[in-house]
């Protein structure tokens, strides 16, 4: 599984130390884990989450777990995490979980969780599609010590992903 944290900084390091435009550091860095390209370390980055989600969801108990991990799968066949990735939100920021609330705290899960489609995706923020003339936006904020990854989270009895 490709480590976008290192490759977040090996890039900034080769443009910042190394002289290097964005584009070149970009794909330095993702030389340096084995990918000819940055869009092949993404591509391989979505398709590990989408086969940790796959295998999470059949041992999700929850309704609400399963609701949300199924709006996490869309969220990547529809192209967004690639997207977001490619913008800088990080794998916490969009998959993370808290691990003192529940499936049904939407406000304490990652953007991908989100029950309504997104339209657009920023470096800043993610606009979903709402049932009224303004969509709703989740903007980016510093990570809860508390958020982790469902699949990096023991499951529990209650098949929460690990949350309580």
């Amino acid at each position: 599984m490709p480590d976008l944290d290192a490759f977040e900084e090996r890039a900034a390091i080769a443009e910042h130390d190394g002289g290097l435009s964005r584009a070149e550091a970009e794909t330095f860095a993702a030389q340096e884990q084995g990918f000819e390209t940055p869009a092949g370390l993404v591509s391989a980055a979505v398709a590990g989450w989408r086969d940790r989600l796959e295998a999470l969801a059949r041992t999700e108990a929850s309704p609400g777990g399963r609701d949300c991990i199924a709006q996490a799968l869309r969220f990547i066949a529809d192209g967004w995490a690639g997207k977001a990735v490619m913008l800088g939100w990080s794998e916490l920021e969009l998959f993370g979980t808290d691990v003192h609330a529940s499936w049904e705290r939407h406000d304490r899960l990652g953007a991908a969780y989100s029950m309504s489609p997104p339209s657009a995706v920023t470096a800043d923020t993610i606009a979903y599609r709402g049932s009224g003339p303004t969509p709703l936006r989740r903007y980016r904020e510093p990570q809860a010590d508390s958020l982790r990854l469902p699949w990096d989270q023991p499951n529990n009895d209650e098949g929460s992903g690990g949350m309580t």
